[in-house]
């Protein structure tokens, strides 16, 4: 937020009506006292003051810089107690009202101010600086129209002050004619180029304006020709806000409320920079001290607000967000946050409620002003979180031909599109919103989700990885990314994306269970089952957590809990493809054909494309002799997974059974040229070019399959038998016992 400029006004005024009295350069009476204290004056000593006003108690002049010590340091009331003792020894001393009246602004009593400016007026009709004191007061009090009045009358008594036109740059500011103030702050500065107000009230206007090149520009000028100017700081961090250089917004900020330990918008401001580089406590003790200051600062609570609900401290998120609503009941945004702390608190429907009256505040925004592209990019935001999918697209389309560079709604467009099933425009569009704002970390999120949906995982990866750039604290980028590894198989890379994600968000449910699901791909089925148990603790309705739960226990061999899981996720998601193919897993285990059947059955009617539940089908109907059916369901497979090399291995299977050797053997070649290093499909394929009576064929292979893996039982009968008929007896000899010894005899 901004602020205008007045603190190196008052200084300037005080200065100004000095000049202006009678017996401030010299002495009324040569008292050595009143002399004395003269040359006391800048150490801020009273004591020979206080001598001349005893030994002449109607002393006007040493009543009057009495009181100037004393408003220097701090002492207020007993400056307003002495200039009301010059006042009355001398009731037409103009410039002990207009001085009156600045420590009485400086109390921030604007009222009693104006009465003494207008004092000033009453004694000396031409007095310009107290018509310019006087808009400074009106202004403060936001009554605009007097201000600019008193502005007026100030540059008609005085053309060449400067202070007049500045304090009338800032009411036009005010008042919204920001050209007008933009020309009178320049007017000021040519009629004193040391002004730092008049450059730090342009500063203002040209931030109102949107111009933050020329507001950094003439900040900067104001600090320069006054380092002490808090507000300069302030204004300048706000353009820096604006322009996304959230370190410069926290350095200024800092140098704001060392000034001004009292300054209420520097706080907030650099709360919000806090915000957005994600150091969430620092933003919180930010708005906090705004809150303190100024306890109707509605973008404080705001804020607030939001760092509280990224916490997980939804309850904290929501008092806030209704102390902001409270303050500014139009504030749309605060509706939006909102309506997430109920979402995540799982309050849908009080959620929904939220969305709508967003909608409806920035539909009355429209209303007022059909070009506010802004309005359209939001509502189109709110709709998204409605998964009203189409209005979303067409308040963001709307947006983007309102303004063609607005980023925020072609990010939104995209995830929308991306929601529809739209991989190509998703991509489209963020793409342009990356490219309009290059660290706008939420495109590439977008993006990644649709390059996912897409399988281009190496690019989803990418993205996930330059919005951790951008948003390195972001545990949700985190989990994608771990998400995409795991489909590619980086088990250690993903691993490391989930534990990172539970890191900066230890309360990660999902990362919970995504971690569990890799530790159990690894082997650890320990620690497997002890992260989803964590993620199901934290988050009991979860079916993906029960769901890799019971996948870790499959491969620990504990077939009632995988059955009792996979269950659990099944009724907490019925439409959990995984869920029902994970169980047939069981089932089949457990040598339950049947219910392994029904489950892939189901799996298939909600995932038509899901090769792996073909796959396991087969495996069933295999079990239960219906060759026929399984190599349909193989087939299957593989027509939706081209290089599945376990559903060639099985095609190839029940070929053999089918005593089909040659389309057996040309299965298991597919397997292994697939998968080279697995023993089995070289195994299996020894037994079809046995039965097929290619004896060396059959050797060769089983040979192969003892090289990858010398307990490979099954390739020592096979070969043992075709040794056999080769009439080759001590190989084959030797061929059996082995087999006998690890376990395996009988035909080949």
């Amino acid at each position: 937020m901004l602020v205008a400029n007045h603190a190196s006004r008052i200084g300037w005024a005080i200065i100004a009506v000095l000049a202006a009295l009678p017996g401030v350069a010299r002495a009324v009476e040569p008292s050595v006292a009143f002399e004395n204290g003269n040359a006391a004056f800048a150490k801020g000593d009273l004591g020979f003051y206080n001598e001349a006003i005893r030994l002449k108690p109607d002393y006007v002049e040493a009543y009057f810089q009495r009181a100037r010590v004393c408003a220097a340091q701090g002492d207020l009331d007993r400056a307003i107690v002495d200039y009301s003792e010059v006042i009355r020894i001398k009731p037409d001393y103009a410039g002990a009202y207009i001085m009156r009246g600045l420590v009485y602004a400086k109390k921030g009593d604007m009222d009693n101010a104006i009465v003494n400016y207008t004092e000033a007026i009453r004694v000396k009709p031409n007095y310009a600086e107290a018509f310019d004191n006087r808009a400074i007061a009106h202004a403060k009090k936001s009554d605009f129209d007097k201000a600019l009045a008193d502005c007026n009358e100030a540059i008609r008594i005085k053309p060449d002050d400067a202070a007049a036109y500045s304090t009338r740059g800032l009411v036009d500011t005010k008042k919204g004619d920001l050209d007008k103030a933009i020309a009178d702050c320049s007017e000021a500065i040519r009629l004193k180029p040391d002004d730092a107000a008049a450059y730090g009230n342009r500063g203002f206007a040209h931030a109102k304006k949107g111009d933050m090149d020329k507001t950094l520009a003439d900040c900067s000028a104001a600090i320069r020709l006054n380092p002490e100017d808090a507000e300069a700081y302030g204004n300048r961090g706000f353009a820096y806000y604006s322009k996304g250089e959230m370190d410069k917004v926290i350095a200024d900020c800092s140098a704001a409320v060392r000034l001004k330990p009292d300054y209420a918008l520097a706080y907030g401001n650099r709360g919000f920079a806090y915000y957005d580089k994600g150091d969430l406590d620092k933003s919180i003790a930010d708005c906090s001290d705004a809150i303190r200051l100024k306890p109707d600062y509605a973008e404080a609570f705001f804020t607030r607000g939001k760092a509280y609900a990224k916490k997980g401290d939804l309850d904290k998120a929501l008092a806030d967000c209704n102390e902001a609503s409270r303050f500014k009941p139009d504030y749309a945004a605060v509706f939006h946050t909102r309506g997430d702390a109920y979402l995540a608190k799982g309050e849908l429907d009080a959620a929904i409620g939220q969305y709508d009256a967003a909608i409806g505040q920035y539909s009355e925004a429209i209303r007022l002003n059909p070009k506010d592209a802004e309005a359209y990019g939001s509502r189109g935001f709110a709709y998204l979180k409605k998964i009203d999918f189409e209005k979303a697209i067409a308040d963001c389309t709307e947006a983007i031909r309102l303004k063609p560079d607005l980023a925020a709604a072609y990010c939104s467009r995209g995830f929308a599109c991306y929601s529809k099933g739209e991989a190509d425009k998703a991509i489209a569009d963020c793409s342009e919103a990356i490219r309009l704002k290059p660290e706008e970390a939420e495109a590439y999120n977008n993006r990644s989700f649709a390059y996912a949906k897409k399988g281009d995982l190496d690019k989803a990866i990418a993205d996930c990885t330059e919005a951790i750039r951008l948003k390195p604290r972001d545990a949700a980028t985190y989990y994608r990314r771990g998400n995409a590894r795991t489909k590619q198989g980086d088990l250690d890379k993903a691993l490391a994306d989930y534990t990172a994600a539970v890191r900066h968000k230890p309360d990660y449910a999902e990362a919970y269970a995504g971690r569990g699901f890799v530790r159990a791909q690894q082997g650890d089925l320990d620690k497997a089952i002890a992260d989803c148990s964590e993620a199901i603790r934290l988050k009991p309705d979860l079916p993906e957590a029960y769901n890799n739960r019971g996948n870790a226990c499959y491969c620990k061999g504990d077939l009632n809990r995988a059955v009792v899981d996979c269950t659990k996720a099944i009724q907490l998601k019925p439409d959990y493809a995984e869920a029902y193919f994970q169980r047939a897993r069981v089932c089949a285990a457990q040598s339950e054909p049947d219910k392994a059947l029904a489950d892939c059955n189901e799996a298939i009617r909600i995932k038509p494309d899901y090769a792996e539940a073909y796959n396991s089908r087969g495996n069933a109907n295999a079990v239960k002799g219906n060759l026929d059916n399984a190599i349909t369901d193989y087939t299957a497979a593989l027509r939706i997974k081209p290089g599945y090399a376990t559903a060639s291995d099985n095609r190839a299977l029940a070929y053999d059974k089918k005593s089909n050797p040659s389309k057996a053997i040309a299965d298991y070649s597919e397997a292994i040229r697939l998968k080279p290093d697995g023993p089995a499909a070289y195994s299996n394929r020894g037994s079809a070019h046995y039965y097929k009576g290619d004896l060396d064929k059959a050797i060769a292979d089983c040979t192969q399959a003892i090289r990858l893996k010398p307990d490979e039982a099954d390739a020592y009968r096979i070969r043992g038998f075709a040794y056999r008929f080769k009439g080759d007896l001590d190989k084959s000899k030797v061929d059996f016992v082995e087999a006998i010894r690890l376990g395996r005899a009988g035909k080949p």
